[in-house]
């Protein structure tokens, strides 16, 4: 008789990203996992339960101000995965409430559950001490998650992501033609996190918590071409 195979319970915040979408597109057919829950202000219409291979679970508020219920919703999830982002031209409030307070309260919420990983979206030249407010506040995210001591904790800084929806974006076709600018595909980076989220390789009973794994985007870029 064989042995049964480990299948993981998966939570996104963020499905409706760039990345998140690739991320849930690499998911509904993976068999690896028993439970996707997407924590999102609105269902898409495009996920429709018969499309996904695992179960899908849709929790929908209004704002992400409070997160307490998921507490209770997400009871035996194996990984969270982050991957929310705004822009700063709306405004400092805005773009901290998005990109430093809503991943905290994600991290918390993964380490209130005794979730086992969490992977967080970040950026190229994340850096808590830099005087840009982009870089600047992505680094602080990055070391307020690190201090929960989650036991795996993953960041990848990616550099321009390619492949978006909008793909009339003036920067992204000048910067596909730049040799010496970091770039990545949204999709290569979705299915990295994803991986990531369902390979654990420590033993969560044997070793220390707060294992930091930090995948720059030259590392994602080798990454991919070994999957």
């Amino acid at each position: 008789m064989e042995p049964s195979v480990k299948k993981f319970k998966v939570a996104l915040i963020g499905a409706t990203g760039a990345v998140g979408k690739e991320i849930v597109k690499h998911a509904s057919q993976d068999p690896r996992i028993e439970e996707l829950c997407l924590v999102v202000r609105k269902r898409a219409e495009e996920w429709k339960d018969e499309d996904f291979q695992c179960k899908l679970k849709i929790i929908a508020m209004e704002n992400f101000d409070d997160m307490s219920s998921l507490v209770e919703e997400l009871q035996g999830y194996d990984s969270f995965l982050c991957t929310l982002g705004s822009l700063t031209k709306y405004g400092e409030e805005a773009f901290r409430r998005v990109d430093f307070t809503y991943p905290l309260e994600f991290a918390k919420i993964a380490q209130q559950v005794g979730a086992p990983h969490y992977g967080l979206l970040s950026s190229k030249g994340a850096k808590a001490s830099s005087c840009f407010l982009y870089m600047k506040v992505k680094g602080e995210v990055e070391n307020a998650v690190e201090a929960l001591k989650i036991f795996s904790y993953y960041i990848y800084r990616p550099g321009f992501l390619l492949n978006r929806d909008d793909s009339s974006r003036p920067l992204e076709k000048i910067f596909t033609k730049v040799p010496f600018i970091d770039k990545i595909a949204c999709k290569d980076v979705g299915k990295i996190m994803l991986e990531k989220a369902l390979n654990h390789k420590v033993d969560i009973k044997s070793e220390a918590p707060n294992h930091k794994f930090l995948l720059k985007n030259s590392d994602l870029k080798r990454q991919i071409a070994n999957l």
